[in-house]
C-alpha cells in the first residue's frame, strides 16, 4: 500500500522525567517529544487478528529466547510495504474480570507495518517505564492490542472541541517559555475512562508535563485529530488462531 504525505525528522523520546530515552521512536504518549509535523498522512489500513497473534507470537519468542515463526501462511499478508503509525497495548486480566494495562509503546511517525509490529511487541512488554517488563508467566492472563493510525489532521488554533470521543485520538502540543510540550491519547482513552471533552483535554495537558495552569494552557495548544483501527486478541485466543493455521 502506497503512503503519501511528508515526513520530518522525529526526535529522540524524553519522558516527563527529563531523562533521555536510550531509544528513538519509541513513545508511550507521555513523552514531550511527540512532533505533529513529524507524522506521517497515510491511507487506510486495518488491524486484524493477524497482526495481533504476531505481535504475540514475536513476544513468545523473545520472553523463551527462541526465532518466532513469522512464516506461517497467516502472517503473509503483513507486509512492510504498507506503513503507519503502529500502538501495541498489553493489558492483563486481574482478578479474572477487568482488563488493566500492562504496558503501551508505540509511534505517530510512519513504520513499515511488518518490522514495526515486530519491534513494538517486544518494546511494549519491555520498555514502558511504568511498569516491569512481562514475564512468561503472565501470558495466559494477557490481550493485545493493535492500533493503527491514520487520517491526521489538525486542528485551526483554538479549536478544540471538533473531535468526537471514541472516534478520534488527540495530538496535543504547545509551547511555553523554551520548552515544548506534547502527548498523544488513543481514541478510546477518552471513553474508558469516562472523561467529557474539557476532562479529557485537561488530562492530556497533564501527561505532556505541563504542571502550569491549565487554562493557560489551553490558549496555546494546537490539538490534531486522527483515526485509529484497533483489534484486541487475548492469548487463548492466539493459541486457538495458530492451532487453527497449523491444521
Amino acid at each position: 500500500m502506497a503512503t503519501e504525505g511528508k515526513t520530518a525528522t522525529t526526535k529522540a523520546c524524553r519522558c516527563v522525567s527529563g531523562t533521555k530515552c536510550s531509544h528513538t521512536d519509541l513513545c508511550c504518549g507521555c513523552c514531550n517529544s511527540l512532533s505533529v509535523d513529524s507524522v506521517l498522512h497515510i491511507r487506510s489500513i486495518s488491524a486484524s487478528a493477524e497482526m495481533c497473534s504476531f505481535a504475540f507470537e514475536v513476544l513468545c519468542a523473545h520472553l523463551s529466547s527462541y526465532e518466532p515463526a513469522l512464516n506461517l501462511k497467516m502472517y503473509d499478508a503483513i507486509s512492510d510495504l504498507a506503513s503507519c503509525g503502529v500502538f501495541v497495548t498489553y493489558n492483563k486480566l486481574s482478578d479474572g474480570k477487568q482488563w488493566d494495562l500492562r504496558g503501551c509503546i508505540g509511534t505517530l511517525k510512519s513504520q513499515p507495518l511488518r518490522q514495526a509490529l515486530r519491534d513494538y511487541a517486544i518494546t511494549a512488554a519491555t520498555l514502558d517505564r511504568r511498569f516491569l517488563p512481562i514475564e512468561p508467566h503472565e501470558l495466559s492472563s494477557l490481550q493485545v492490542g493493535i492500533s493503527l493510525l491514520d487520517d491526521f489532521e489538525t486542528l485551526p488554533n483554538g479549536d478544540l472541541d471538533n473531535w468526537i470521543p471514541g472516534t478520534h485520538g488527540l495530538v496535543l502540543d504547545f509551547t511555553e517559555g523554551s520548552r515544548s510540550y506534547s502527548a498523544t491519547f488513543l481514541p478510546e482513552i477518552a471513553m474508558e475512562q469516562g472523561w467529557t471533552r474539557a476532562e479529557t483535554l485537561q488530562h492530556l495537558i497533564r501527561k505532556s508535563g505541563y504542571r502550569g495552569v491549565t487554562s493557560k494552557a489551553l490558549k496555546k495548544l494546537r490539538l490534531t485529530r486522527y483515526l485509529s483501527s484497533k483489534y484486541t486478541l487475548t492469548f487463548q485466543e492466539f493459541l486457538q488462531l495458530r492451532s487453527q493455521t497449523r491444521k
